[in-house]
């Protein structure tokens, strides 16, 4: 009882508690963070189930607006009637496939109805770092129909300069400007077919293999730290417990063996005495 009463609670417990506290709330968080990335990659597979090998339809059913996206949109097919511009041709530097670095073939294509959109007809090669391995195909201005699939325009990349042949990045706006007629800047297509073909184009864009990655078992691992963390504090505050127990309890023995002591020479001091 008495070791009981004299236990006070260390104030250091609070700051074992403070950092269990904060630990925790930083594991949920990215806990969280991936739980999010995990709905994104989930998304991404559904569109490319649902959208991928659907009949191609004109493409006012699926882009109302040229400066937004519908991302519900995303890999379907459209079909479109019109021509190339084939004197605003460029390439995208530093495109993968395969594991090859090469180059992305981009040509604007004007609607009949005036709007142009961007399409991307194929990967080639890199011979160097801003120059292809073999001339990029060309096209012709002839009219054709088009069907491409559907694709956001990607990001502007800050500190990356366009060249003379080649964009840093397929970001439409951006390419946009070398022309003045009104452009669908908020996606580009790849290309599935033209009808009439119009020349050689590269390789097109397979059709990609999304996988939903490992985002939820990190979520969970996540979790599992949180909790490992208040183990790890209940775990402290035991052994301190425990210490503390030990000490206050030899510290009893030691003044019971002194008392012990004491009594004992007093006694001998009231024998003596006699």
């Amino acid at each position: 009882m008495s070791s009981t009463r004299s236990f006070r609670f260390p104030r250091r417990w609070l700051g074992y508690l403070s950092m269990a506290l904060v630990f925790a709330a930083a594991c949920l968080m990215l806990s969280n963070w991936q739980f999010a990335r995990r709905a994104e990659a989930a998304t991404r597979v559904q569109l490319v189930a649902t959208n991928y090998d659907k009949a191609a339809v004109p493409l006012s059913q699926l882009a109302h607006n040229r400066a937004d996206l519908d991302r519900s949109t995303l890999w379907s097919s459209a079909v479109v009637h019109g021509h190339y511009l084939p004197q605003y041709a460029t390439l995208v530097r530093n495109r993968v496939l395969d594991n090859e670095v090469g180059f992305e073939t981009l040509v604007p294509f004007m609607l009949s109805s005036g709007e142009v959109v961007v399409i991307d007809r194929g990967w080639i090669a890199a011979g160097t770092a801003d120059q292809p391995a073999s001339p990029a195909p060309t096209t012709s201005a002839e009219p054709i129909t088009l069907v491409f699939r559907i694709r956001a325009t990607e990001p502007q990349i800050a500190g990356q300069e366009s060249t003379a042949t080649s964009l840093p990045t397929l970001n439409v706006a951006h390419y946009a400007q070398r022309w003045a007629a009104p452009t669908y800047v908020a996606l580009y297509g790849d290309l599935v077919s033209e009808t009439p073909a119009t020349g050689p184009h590269g390789t097109l864009s397979p059709k990609p293999q999304y996988d939903e990655g490992n985002h939820l078992s990190y979520a969970f691992q996540w979790i599992a730290f949180a909790v490992l963390g208040f183990v790890a504090l209940a775990w402290i505050i035991r052994r301190e417990l425990r210490l503390a127990a030990q000490e206050q309890t030899a510290k009893v023995r030691s003044r019971r063996a002194n008392r012990d002591d004491t009594d004992e020479d007093a006694l001998i001091d009231a024998q003596l005495n006699r």
